[in-house]
């Protein structure tokens, strides 16, 4: 082997030991600095997340409060006698229609029966 050769030779060995040495842990370094700012991101996201959802939740529990103060008794009762002009039907005034079938619907042998059977 001439002498250039071996030079040439132990120049790519000492690149290859280079690059083994020194740019593959720098760019694992690299690597491994995108992958936790890349979770950190994650967890922000995630705490985002997770606080509208305690909001929507909290929202929800508001809107069912105040679906149950709309919907009392006695305040549809005074909005229909008050801004409706409507009143509660006398006994004179309630009809009832389709005698063979109860309230809800059915013949009233069905409903009997099953006031037997319980």
């Amino acid at each position: 082997m001439s002498d250039a050769a071996y030079r040439r030779r132990v120049a790519a060995l000492r690149r290859r030991r280079f690059l083994v040495l020194v740019m593959v842990p720098f760019l694992l370094m690299l690597g491994s600095v995108y992958v936790h700012a890349w979770a950190g991101d994650l967890r922000e996201r995630v705490a985002g997340l997770e606080e509208r959802l305690s909001d929507a939740s909290v929202e929800g529990e508001r809107l069912e409060i105040r679906v149950a103060e709309l919907s009392r008794a006695e305040r549809i009762r005074r909005i229909a006698s008050g801004e409706l002009h409507m009143r509660d039907p006398r006994g004179s005034e309630m009809k009832v229609y389709g005698k063979e079938n109860g309230e809800d619907g059915r013949p009233d042998e069905v409903r009997q029966e099953r006031a037997i059977q319980r």
